[in-house]
């Protein structure tokens, strides 16, 4: 079966992957005007977020990633405004966002490509043709220069955690805000990573080694209350669109993905 994938964020892209270890033929066509959201993302996630079927993909999903060496530790250093004690608490795991993401075969808008595919599957995130809502996010990139711990996170209010991650020893990603618009989500992060800093959160890298720092931005499709994310919309007999998987794309997609893959697989 010949497929194509219109998007190569982490839905496109775990689709492609998976639909190839199945036997597809799959080809990814990404248009190069389009942000690609998903190298935007913190990817922290935690299985105790979900519950029932949610939960379930999120386990499948932990173990794809840990399977491909994708999966940064499974212990957050945490520490809160509540008390100067720091604690290593289990459960939490980051996810390197870039690694799952595919290279685009195609460089161009989808619908400038052949039509004479088996199967259409369009991951095209907030570049959906849905009337939903959007919610820009900004994460900041910070050189370590190699002092840096996996996994940190601070409660720094009532229900909300900062969160610094570094997958490579060299890299930290600090964030991620949201925001209705990209210059509120991009100024809330400079707001966020200026507190990381005055908390200690980006020192706990090591004294003296915190580097250059530069920020990315995206976009994300938020589904509707009441829409499951990643929800899947049959606009012909061969043509799917996965839809608003909101801030748990990296913690869902690729068992979505998976499940999609098994359903049309022949």
């Amino acid at each position: 079966m010949r497929v194509l994938v219109v998007g190569a964020g982490i839905a496109g892209s775990s689709f492609a992957r998976l639909g190839a270890d199945a036997g597809l033929d799959v080809t990814v066509v990404a248009d190069p005007r389009l942000v690609r959201s998903s190298e935007a993302a913190l990817c922290v996630t935690r299985p105790s977020w979900f519950a029932g079927q949610a939960l379930e993909e999120c386990e499948w999903t932990l173990d794809w990633y840990r399977g491909h060496g994708w999966l940064t530790d499974g212990i957050a250093r945490y520490g809160s405004y509540r008390s100067a004690k720091v604690e290593d608490r289990p459960g939490y795991f980051a996810v390197d966002p870039v690694a799952p993401l595919v290279d685009p075969d195609i460089l161009d808008d989808w619908r400038n490509v052949a039509d004479d595919y088996d199967l259409r599957v369009l991951a095209r995130g907030a570049h959906s043709d849905l009337d939903w809502r959007r919610q820009h996010g900004a994460t900041t990139i910070v050189d370590s220069d190699g002092h840096a711990l996996p996994l940190v996170a601070y409660h720094d209010r009532p229900r909300s955690v900062m969160f610094a991650v570094c997958h490579d020893g060299d890299t930290v990603r600090v964030g991620s805000s949201k925001a209705p618009t990209a210059e509120q989500a991009i100024e809330r992060q400079q707001r966020d990573y200026e507190k990381a800093l005055a908390l200690g959160l980006v020192g706990w890298i090591e004294p003296g080694h915190v580097g250059e720092a530069s920020m990315i931005s995206g976009v994300r499709l938020v589904p509707p209350k009441g829409v499951e994310p990643g929800a899947l919309r049959w606009l012909d007999d061969r043509t799917v669109a996965v839809e608003g998987f909101g801030r748990v794309g990296y913690s869902l997609a690729p068992a979505k993905m998976a499940a999609l893959v098994r359903q049309v697989t022949p």
